[in-house]
């Protein structure tokens, strides 16, 4: 339920700001920055749906091209996990204001279940698709699924077996970027 709210608040939010929905395309050109904050979502967990927060900065580095340093924080349902990646993303412009792209990342993790399970970390890696609408030329709304793999089968993911751990994860992200 808490999940289906926080999404609410999201597209109510891009409603709001979509209603001068933007004119001009955003130029994903080479030196543009943003800052990010995306709400992650894993819904096939031993404790149900859980919630994780994303921040980051990114630089445009060419053309389409940017790269990103993320940090991602969750304490709920008696879970704690923290991580730190770098990522590239490709945007595909389309011309309009819906943009995709594709990423991957590498970082390192670790979660706590707070449980008689030992705290788990190790390096990951993460494969990415996602969306971006561009609200105005600087402000876009994402939606995006990551898929992230651990790199020497390290338990730092949820899933729904009975330890409660995985190697792999699904997760699905929903944010806003501000380009400057």
């Amino acid at each position: 339920m808490r999940t289906l709210k926080i999404l609410t608040a999201f597209v109510l939010a891009g409603v709001w700001a979509g209603a001068g929905m933007a004119e001009e395309v955003a130029r994903l050109s080479k030196n543009t920055h943003n800052v990010r904050a995306d709400v992650v979502v894993d819904t096939d967990t031993a404790v149900g749906d859980t919630v994780a927060y994303e921040f980051g900065y990114s630089v445009f580095c060419d053309e389409n091209y940017e790269l990103a340093l993320l940090a991602l924080f969750q304490d709920d349902r008696g879970i704690q996990r923290q991580g730190i990646s770098f990522s590239i993303e490709q945007n595909l412009p389309t011309g309009l204001p819906i943009v995709p792209y594709l990423g991957a990342a590498i970082g390192y993790g670790w979660i706590d279940t707070k449980d008689d399970n030992p705290e788990e970390e190790g390096v990951f890696a993460r494969a990415t698709a996602g969306l971006k609408l561009f609200l105005r030329p600087n402000i876009a709304a994402t939606a995006a699924a990551h898929y992230s793999v651990a790199v020497k089968n390290d338990q730092i993911f949820l899933d729904d077996s009975s330890t409660g751990l995985d190697d792999k994860n699904l997760e699905f992200a929903f944010g806003l970027r501000v380009y400057f």
